[in-house]
C-alpha cells in the first residue's frame, strides 16, 4: 500500500513538471516567433516633444484613439484626433506640417510606419509638427499588433 501511494505521488509530481515544461516551451516559442519590440520614446526633452494630430482614414472606429494612447506613452503630444476626409486610405502615412521630415520620421518610427510613407505637406496654420493618417494597413502598425504593450 505504501509503495502504491509513493508511486502515485511520483506520478503526480512528474505530471506537474511535465505541464510546467510545456508552459515554458510554449513561452519560449512565442517569444521567438513574436518578439516584443522595445518601447521607443521620441524624446524626453519637453521642448523637443512632437505635436501631432491623428486622422482615421479607415471605416474602423476607435483607431485614432488607440493610436493616441500609444503615442502619448511614448513622448508624443497628440493635440487632436478625428476622421480623415477619405475613409479608404490604403496606406498609413505621416505628413510633416512644418516641412521638418526628421521629426515626422521619428513619429513614424514609433508607430512602425516606413520612411517612404513620410512626406512633406507644410501647413503652418495647423500649429502641428505632423499629421498621422491611419490607413487600411493599420493592423501592421505597432499600436495595433496583438501585444501592443511594448
Amino acid at each position: 500500500m505504501r509503495d502504491s501511494a509513493r508511486t502515485g505521488l511520483l506520478n503526480v509530481g512528474i505530471a506537474v513538471l511535465g505541464v510546467m515544461l510545456v508552459v515554458l516551451v510554449y513561452g519560449l516559442g512565442a517569444r521567438l516567433l513574436h518578439p516584443t519590440a522595445e518601447v521607443a520614446v521620441v524624446s524626453s526633452d519637453a521642448a523637443d516633444v512632437p505635436q501631432v494630430e491623428i486622422l482615421n482614414g479607415t471605416g474602423v472606429d476607435g483607431l485614432a484613439s488607440q493610436a493616441r494612447t500609444y503615442l502619448a506613452t511614448r513622448g508624443v503630444d497628440v493635440l487632436a484626433t478625428g476622421n480623415s476626409t477619405s475613409r479608404d486610405e490604403p496606406k498609413s502615412r505621416v505628413l510633416s506640417r512644418t516641412g521638418d521630415l526628421v521629426t515626422a520620421r521619428r513619429v513614424a518610427a514609433v508607430l512602425g510606419i516606413r520612411d517612404h510613407q513620410v512626406m512633406a505637406a507644410p501647413q503652418p496654420d495647423l500649429l502641428l509638427d505632423a499629421t498621422v493618417v491611419l490607413g487600411a494597413d493599420y493592423h501592421t502598425l505597432l499600436p495595433f499588433l496583438p501585444d501592443s504593450s511594448r
